[in-house]
């Protein structure tokens, strides 16, 4: 990567648990183009797939295809990962459910574990609605 250049993919799925398989792909191959090291792959992994699992779970309403866009821009201080879709508006990081990690996952609430997850592992984690579109940008510094 050139000095203060900035590289951009993007990637499209469609709304089934089957196609978060093709992300982990897409991220294998970019974490060798980018030269991430293992944590961090494992931890934009998770990140991603938590994302978009909970929009393939519960953001649609109907069972039609709908496509999950996501955008990839890296430069030499951060990646920062941009998930759109078209689900009905959530704001799900208002969610401020406590989550005690140390309560048996038996005897825990559900929800809140994912949130709690992704703002532990990357740097920021922002939702905004934008013409009518869910915007979720994960920021992870180099």
């Amino acid at each position: 990567m050139r000095k203060n250049s900035v590289e951009s993919h993007q990637f499209e799925i469609e709304n089934q648990l089957a196609e978060i398989s093709r992300i982990a792909v897409m991220l294998d191959a970019f974490a060798v183009y980018w030269r991430w090291t293992e944590k961090f792959k494992h931890d934009v992994n998770l990140a991603v797939e938590e994302v978009v699992s909970n929009i393939i779970m519960y953001a649609y309403t109907d069972t039609l295809e709908h496509h999950i866009k996501l955008n990839f821009e890296q430069d030499e201080t951060r990646l920062q990962i941009t998930i759109r879709d078209d689900g009905k508006h959530y704001d799900w990081l208002q969610n401020n459910k406590k989550v005690d990690v140390n309560v048996p996952v038996e005897e825990r609430e559900i929800g809140g574990l994912g949130i709690h997850l992704l703002k532990n592992i990357m740097d920021e984690v922002n939702y905004r609605r934008e013409e009518n579109l869910n915007v979720v940008t994960l920021i992870k510094k180099i």
